[in-house]
């Protein structure tokens, strides 16, 4: 599957990452459009979160027969995992729905 080859899953890598970002950088600097700044620990800043466990898997959902690409990335605060985010291509390597979780 030429969507899920080393270039691509690098690509998605960089996209989600990018998304990511974005998000956070709304929430900390910009106007929380998504009002998730009141999730965050308290005393928590931008610079002090962390991007760890990264992983992009294949996965076949149900009985599907098209594959979907998953793309997530834990973010930890002081060591500590607070949430996920996530970025879902189909098979042909289209971004299907981003989601973020707080744990």
């Amino acid at each position: 599957m030429d969507s899920f080859s080393e270039i691509n899953r690098e690509k998605y890598l960089e996209e989600t990452t990018s998304s990511l970002d974005a998000l956070l950088n709304d929430a900390f600097f910009g106007e929380d459009q998504n009002e998730i700044r009141s999730e965050f620990p308290k005393g928590c800043e931008r610079n002090e979160l962390v991007y760890e466990n990264t992983k992009i898997s294949l996965s076949y959902l149900n009985e599907s027969k098209d594959a979907i690409i998953e793309v997530a990335i834990q973010l930890s605060f002081k060591e500590a995992p607070i949430a996920e985010y996530k970025s879902l291509y189909n098979s042909n390597g289209e971004l299907e729905d981003e989601f973020f979780y707080l744990e």
